[in-house]
């Protein structure tokens, strides 16, 4: 790694090391990510979102200028630049060309010339209607809260976004057992899909796995404030986003000539989150009469779960109504659900999370503790320890038969929905650039 002399400069010795950086007041960072067939592949991450000038020299003395750059979102992938005769000598660097002007909506964004149909999500099957919260979608309020969700301004150093930790191809959660927030700092439980939040309007509608927060958009301010996860004042909020010429018309589709407001923000982002699919699974076509929905084998392990696994996680299978202790552990190390009542006899619970695209959502448990499905099972099987607190559901082993045990796996992987291959919940900002003939 090489720490630059000038500001506004970034090097990269051609195919020799991973990373550069520019001087140690700015956060800016090249790296490569590949060089095959001739070409190179570039990551360039950037919090002030700036215009960079590519150049390349064989000996690191003259200098060939091959494309300017504007990162639209912090980070930006540049493919297709042509490899110098002799990559092992050749060098590249960026070079910081100063302040530009904001992007425009066409720079910033790929957003499709028709809305997506967000508001579909209005219209819920009726064996999730009973349970499933009664919301109405702005198709207009949800395009706005997309680009919100992906924008990594909302975190006060530009550095992460709610896509961070809740990525799109695992389900709207994350991959790692905990978070990193804007300065690095992780975050203390594991962070769960979004999927699941339309189903907190049963008997109790908290949200968070303890239930600190009465609603989602509760929820979604005490994330954007929190001083470990986006660090984001909702106050001043507003005129850094204000600041951006591609907000401006996506607000006043939203909210008409209501200015730009931190509620306003939470109320978007909240849409976004609520028109995320929750009822288009195999099991739901099965629960509507497509009988061939699931296979024999998931049959089966629908039936085990009926028997062995229905009494937290209740069919249709969203999530959990009450906050239970599950016997991960004899003595209580995260108190859950009784740090929020301050009740010892709430100590160790959490709600039992929604099942659905379970497979997409590992690891699993508020820690992130088992890294498979298999692994869930075989604790639920034999493995729940005596905490005082233990759900009575679990006071007994359940012993199930390796035939069982691999007709509910089947089962649980049968239970994933469109919204992580659904372009309408993917990331809008232009974050690839091809450079090229």
């Amino acid at each position: 790694m090489l720490k630059n002399l000038l500001p506004g400069l970034l090097l990269c010795p051609m195919m020799q090391v991973s990373w550069a950086e520019q001087a140690a007041e700015s956060p800016a960072q090249l790296r490569i990510e590949s060089g095959t067939a001739g070409e190179l592949a570039l990551e360039l991450e950037d919090r002030a979102n700036a215009s960079w000038l590519l150049q390349t020299s064989p000996d690191g003395r003259e200098w060939t200028s091959l494309e300017s750059v504007r990162v639209p979102n912090s980070t930006l992938s540049i493919r297709g630049l042509e490899l110098p005769a002799n990559p092992a000598k050749g060098f590249f660097r960026a070079v910081s060309v100063g302040s530009t002007p904001p992007l425009s909506l066409e720079e910033a964004l790929a957003l499709p010339a028709t809305t997506y149909n967000y508001a579909k999500a209005n219209n819920t099957p009726s064996h999730l209607a009973r349970i499933v919260s009664r919301v109405t979608i702005d198709n207009r309020k949800a395009t706005l809260g997309r680009v919100l969700f992906y924008d990594r301004r909302l975190s006060a150093n530009n550095a992460v976004s709610c896509a961070s930790c809740h990525l799109q191809e695992n389900a709207f959660a994350d991959p790692q057992r905990l978070s990193p927030g804007f300065e690095g700092r992780l975050t203390d439980r594991n962070t769960h899909t979004l999927l699941g939040v339309r189903t907190y309007g049963g008997r109790t509608s908290e949200v968070f796995m303890d239930g600190r927060a009465t609603n989602l958009r509760e929820a979604i301010s005490s994330v954007i404030e929190h001083p470990s996860e986006m660090g984001m004042s909702l106050e001043s909020l507003p005129a850094k986003l204000a600041a951006e010429p591609y907000y401006q018309p996506l607000w006043q589709a939203a909210f008409g000539e209501l200015p730009v407001s931190g509620e306003g923000v939470v109320e978007a982002l909240a849409q976004f989150v609520e028109a995320m699919p929750t009822f288009s699974t195999r099991y739901d076509a099965f629960l509507t009469g497509d009988l061939q929905a699931l296979t024999a084998q998931e049959q089966q392990g629908r039936t085990v779960f009926g028997q062995r696994c229905n009494g937290c996680h209740i069919q249709p299978l969203v999530s959990g109504q009450s906050f239970e202790n599950n016997g991960l552990d004899a003595v209580t190390t995260d108190p859950g659900r009784g740090a929020v009542t301050g009740l010892a006899s709430d100590m160790g619970k959490f709600r039992p999370p929604s099942l659905r695209n379970i497979a997409r959502t590992a690891p699993y448990m508020h820690d992130g503790r088992f890294a498979t499905l298999r692994e869930v099972i075989e604790f639920y099987d034999h493995g729940t320890r005596p905490h005082p607190n233990r759900s009575s559901k679990l006071e007994q082993p359940i012993n199930l038969s390796e035939a069982d045990k691999l007709a509910l796996e089947a089962f649980l992987r049968s239970l994933d929905d469109t919204a992580p291959d659904d372009p309408a919940f993917s990331d809008p900002f232009r974050s690839e650039l091809e450079i090229g003939p």
